[in-house]
C-alpha cells in the first residue's frame, strides 16, 4: 500500500512539473511577442512643453481703444499705423504698412519703453494675420523683434547703439513654396542668428505666438515659444528651451511689433497686430 501511495505521489508531482513546464514556456513566449521587434514597434509619446509659471501683465494692447499710448510708432508715417475692425481678430487690430518711397520703406514697427533688467523672466503674447494678397520675396523680413537699447552704464544714447542683429526676432520666408517664420536666437555683431524654431503659417488666419524668455547676459538665458499652441521652438535636452546669452548690454532690450526687412524689397507689405502682452515671472 505504501508503494502504492508513493507511486501516486510520484505521478502526480511529475504532472505538475509538467504542467510548470508548460506554463513557464507560454509566459515566455509571450513576453517574445509582446517585445518590440523589428517592424513591430509602438512609437513613444510626444513630448510635451512644461506649463509655464504665472505671469504678472505688464503692458496689454488689444488696439480696441486705438495704441493706448502703450506702443511708440518707429519711422512710422499716420498712413503706415492704421487701427482698423478690418481683419480684426476681435473688437479692432493694428494695420502697420512698409511702402517703398516712404519714412516707412522698410520699418513699420511699434516699440515698447519697458525694458527687462537681467535676470528677468517674461512671457511675451501677440497675435497676427499675414494677408491672402501677400507675396513674399526672396528677402528678410521680420515680424517681431528684441532688440538692444542704449547701455545706462555708459551714458549711451541711440545714435551710439552698435548695429548688432536683434538677439531674438521672429522672421518670415518662403521655404519649397511655403510660407514660413523662424524664430532666429543668440548675439551676434551682424546679420541673423541661429534658428531655433520653424512653422508653417497660412495666409489670411490668425496666429498666436507665445514667447517665455530668461534676459540674462550670461549663458543661462533662454528661449522657449508656441504658435497656434504648438511647439515652435524644437526639443532638446529633455526641453523645448534653447539656451545662451540675449543681451549685449545690461540696459535690457525693447520688443518691437511691425516690418522691417531688406531695404530694397520694393513692394507695399501690410500686417495685421491684435493682443499684444508681456507678462514678467519675477
Amino acid at each position: 500500500m505504501d508503494k502504492e501511495k508513493a507511486l501516486d505521489v510520484a505521478g502526480k508531482a511529475i504532472v505538475i512539473l509538467v504542467i510548470l513546464a508548460i506554463t513557464a514556456f507560454a509566459l515566455k513566449t509571450f513576453v517574445l511577442d509582446a517585445s518590440p521587434q523589428a517592424g513591430n514597434t509602438t512609437a513613444a509619446p510626444a513630448p510635451t512643453m512644461q506649463p509655464a509659471p504665472q505671469a504678472q501683465s505688464v503692458l496689454h494692447a488689444d488696439f480696441n481703444e486705438g495704441t493706448s499710448g502703450k506702443l511708440l510708432g518707429i519711422a512710422l508715417q499716420p498712413a503706415a499705423m492704421l487701427v482698423t475692425s478690418e481683419n480684426a481678430k476681435e473688437g479692432k487690430s493694428v494695420k502697420l504698412t512698409a511702402t517703398p518711397g516712404t519714412a516707412a520703406s522698410n520699418r513699420a514697427q511699434l516699440s515698447t519703453e519697458w525694458y527687462p533688467a537681467p535676470g528677468q523672466t517674461v512671457q511675451y503674447r501677440l497675435s497676427f494675420i499675414i494677408p491672402t494678397t501677400y507675396a513674399h520675396p526672396d528677402k528678410w523680413q521680420t515680424l517681431a523683434s528684441w532688440s538692444q537699447v542704449p547701455d545706462k552704464t555708459k551714458n549711451e544714447s541711440w545714435a551710439d547703439v552698435p548695429s548688432y542683429g536683434p538677439p531674438l526676432s521672429l522672421r518670415i520666408g518662403n521655404t519649397d513654396g511655403e510660407l514660413n517664420t523662424y524664430l532666429n536666437y543668440g548675439l551676434q555683431n551682424d546679420s541673423f542668428t541661429r534658428v531655433i524654431g520653424k512653422a508653417n503659417v497660412t495666409r489670411g488666419e490668425w496666429n498666436d505666438l507665445w514667447i517665455r524668455v530668461k534676459w540674462s547676459l550670461e549663458g543661462d538665458g533662454f528661449v522657449e515659444a508656441t504658435l497656434n499652441g504648438q511647439p515652435l521652438t524644437s526639443y532638446s535636452n529633455d526641453s523645448f528651451k534653447a539656451y545662451g546669452a540675449n543681451l549685449y548690454n545690461p540696459s535690457g532690450n525693447r520688443f518691437l511689433i511691425g516690418i522691417n526687412r531688406d531695404p530694397t524689397i520694393n513692394t507695399t507689405m501690410s500686417i495685421y497686430y491684435d493682443d499684444v502682452d508681456i507678462a514678467t515671472e519675477n
